[in-house]
């Protein structure tokens, strides 16, 4: 599935990304979600921004994605805010912290 190759998170919406999970191993969502989080560790913009409990583990990205999705469900609701900080931070860094 080419989507299983793209790093591009800004084109994945909250209600695709289980689509997404189910058509790619971990191997490849552990890529895309390096590339897009940048390795970095985003729990100051996203707790600045409302993201609150296990959520915080998509946003400490430097400990890589965690592999078991479905216990993460109620974390949907806070996709767009944790992409907007990884966005942020691509603005002023590079994409794939060294």
């Amino acid at each position: 599935m080419s989507d299983c190759k793209d790093c591009h998170s800004h084109s994945k919406r909250p209600s695709t990304v289980l689509v997404f999970l189910k058509h790619c191993d971990s191997i490849v969502v552990g890529n895309i979600f390096s590339c897009a989080s940048s390795n970095y560790d985003h729990t100051q913009c996203c707790l600045a921004n409302g993201v609150s409990g296990k959520c915080l583990e998509y946003c400490s990205a430097h400990d890589g994605v965690p592999p078991n999705y479905l216990d993460y469900l109620a974390c949907l609701e806070y996709f767009d805010t944790i992409k907007q900080c990884f966005k942020n931070y691509l603005e002023k860094n590079p994409a794939i912290k060294p």
